[in-house]
């Protein structure tokens, strides 16, 4: 192994060395868990377990990510939507606290799509339907 005076090196140059380290790493993670993956697949199948979809499977399967609908309305200000997941907004929390029930700001998923977001905004990637198959049936094994 070669001994580098780091101390001595460029900002340019550890920058440099960080990124190549940084990709190595990068690549060799990657090849050791594609290994992995396949010993757990067989494994799997040498004891008689179907292993119906790999990662690799659902990726292709997923395809892209598709735009989130808004669910929840504020009843006067069209603009303030919230799409049922992560942190309730201000003023559903406010809502809620005055006696309201949440079902009150359902929106209709087709009404949604109608209804134009307001400029500067945008809607979070979602990530496929296939995420709660393992919910579904716990039996399956997927890698």
């Amino acid at each position: 192994m070669v001994d580098l005076d780091f101390e001595s090196l460029s900002i340019e140059e550890l920058t440099h060395i960080l990124k190549e380290v940084s990709r190595i790493v990068d690549k060799r993670v990657v090849a050791e868990i594609g290994q992995n993956r396949l010993y757990a697949q067989k494994f799997a199948e040498s004891v008689g377990l179907e292993v119906k979809d790999t990662r690799q499977n659902l990726k292709e399967k997923k395809g892209g990510s598709e735009k989130r609908t808004n669910i929840y309305k504020h009843p006067e200000n069209d603009s303030l939507v919230w799409e049922g997941t992560g942190r309730k907004p201000k003023w559903l929390t406010d809502l809620l606290k005055s006696g309201r029930n949440l079902d009150d700001f359902r929106v209709s998923q087709t009404s949604v799509k109608e209804t134009p977001q307001p400029e500067g905004t945008e809607g979070k990637p979602v990530r496929g339907e296939g995420q709660d198959k393992t919910k579904e049936t716990k039996t399956e094994w997927q890698l």
